[in-house]
Formats: C-alpha cells, sequence, structure tokens
C-alpha cells in the first residue's frame, strides 16, 4: 500500500505498479507530495511462538535524514531490536513505537535491523485495535454511521418518499392557483365598457342594480336590461 501525506496531514492512497527484481520487488509511483508512506510485508519467519525479521536498507541513494520507527505488534511480548532502536514509547494511538533517528545515510551505506519477538497469535495489529476518529465527536453530533442505518431502513426509505412527492405535489397546486388568481386579476384589469365596469363594481358589493325602467334586476355585468333593453343608470 502506497499514501501520500496531504497538507491536512492525513494519508491518501496513491497509485502504484510492481515489478519483480531479482530478489527484490520494484514499486513504481508518482509522488504528489515530499511525504510518502510505503507499507509491505517483510518475509517473517516463525518457530512456534517466536517471530523473526530482518529488514534491510539498500541505501541506494542518499538520505538527508533517515528515521527508523519499528512498532510492536499487539500482544508482542519480549522484543529486542539489533541494532538498538532506544527505548520504547506508546503513542497517541496506544501502539508501543521504537524510533531511532539515525540522520544523515551517504549513497551505498548499507543498514540491516533484526526484529525478534514472542507471540501467542496471528491477529494483525489493524484486527485488535478499531480504528478511532482524528478529533472527538462534539456532544450531541449524529453518529455519521447511525444516520446512515436509519436512512437503510427499507420504511424510513418510503415514509421519506411519500413525504417527497406529497410535498412536490402541494408545491404544484400552489403553483396553479397563484397563476390562475394572477389571470382573473389581469382579466378584469383590462376592459374597453366603462359602463360594465361600474356596473360589476356594484353587484360586487350588497347594493343591487334594477333597471329604472321596468324594475327588473339587472345581472353581473349588465349594462342594457336584459327585459326592455333600457340603458341602465349606474
Amino acid at each position: 500500500s502506497v499514501a501520500m501525506q496531504d497538507v491536512d496531514n492525513l494519508l491518501y492512497n496513491i497509485n502504484y505498479t510492481t515489478a519483480d527484481d531479482g530478489d527484490w520487488v520494484k514499486v513504481s509511483f508518482i509522488a504528489p507530495s515530499q511525504n510518502v508512506q510505503l507499507e509491505y510485508y517483510s518475509p517473517l519467519t516463525k518457530t512456534g511462538q517466536v517471530r523473526n525479521i530482518v529488514y534491510t536498507w539498500p541505501a541506494d541513494y542518499k538520505v538527508n535524514n533517515l528515521i527508523f520507527r519499528v512498532q510492536q505488534p499487539v500482544n508482542a511480548t519480549q522484543m529486542t531490536i539489533m541494532p538498538t532502536q532506544g527505548s520504547s514509547a506508546k503513542d497517541q494511538d496506544g501502539i508501543t513505537y521504537y524510533t531511532n533517528p539515525v540522520g544523515a545515510v551517504a549513497e551505498g551505506t548499507v543498514i540491516t535491523i533484526k526484529i525478534n519477538y514472542t507471540k501467542s497469535d496471528d491477529k494483525l495489529t489493524s484486527v485488535l485495535i478499531p480504528p478511532r476518529p482524528s478529533t472527538p465527536i462534539p456532544t450531541g453530533q449524529t453518529n455519521p454511521s447511525n444516520l446512515l442505518q436509519v436512512l437503510n431502513n427499507p420504511l424510513v426509505a418510503i415514509m421519506v418518499g411519500v413525504v417527497l412527492v406529497g410535498g412536490g405535489a402541494f408545491w404544484l397546486f400552489s403553483q396553479r392557483q397563484t397563476r390562475r388568481v394572477s389571470a382573473f386579476h389581469r382579466h378584469r384589469g383590462v376592459t374597453t365598457n366603462p359602463g360594465r365596469e361600474a356596473v360589476a363594481e356594484k353587484m360586487s358589493g350588497d347594493e343591487a342594480v334594477y333597471c329604472h325602467q321596468c324594475g327588473k334586476r339587472a345581472g353581473v355585468g349588465d349594462v342594457f336590461c336584459r327585459s326592455c333593453g333600457t340603458r341602465l343608470h349606474v
């Protein structure tokens, strides 16, 4: 696995290719940043509960500041490293590390580290120690995993769908009603007959209009009496 460290100090996987090169495996990749982490498993020798690993730095190019950092596997005991890597210390992840700041190394200076320890199981550290958030989750904040579990519930998904469909239908209905009211007001606002407009305004109130000639009640918008044909007084 190859990853690069971004400006947020987090590791992100990058693409790489491998090719056999004699006793070695050549790993090729493009480094987007100066900090790159290449993780692999060296051949591990097992004799009962005893584990042995030999790591060799080939020194095929100059290094300005070489640092060896050995991680002690969880449940491992009797850890020995040659040459010595100094005293151990637990990191924030709860794992014990041995760190040896070698410093500048010239090209061609081969360095070999031999690691021995005892372990009663074959479980990896990543399995025994669950991942933790980089920053504490604030109190009261919804756990994203719990939210995803709720949304994955078929009944909840159906209810959410019904609410969305109902909301969309209500929005379309309200938009149509708004357009109808607007069209009605525009229609009433355009008139070419002052008399008809005046009669309509009177008929919209409580006062009725009657023909002064025959006494018949006029209809809404009438200008002439429907009974005798006399022009109505507005």
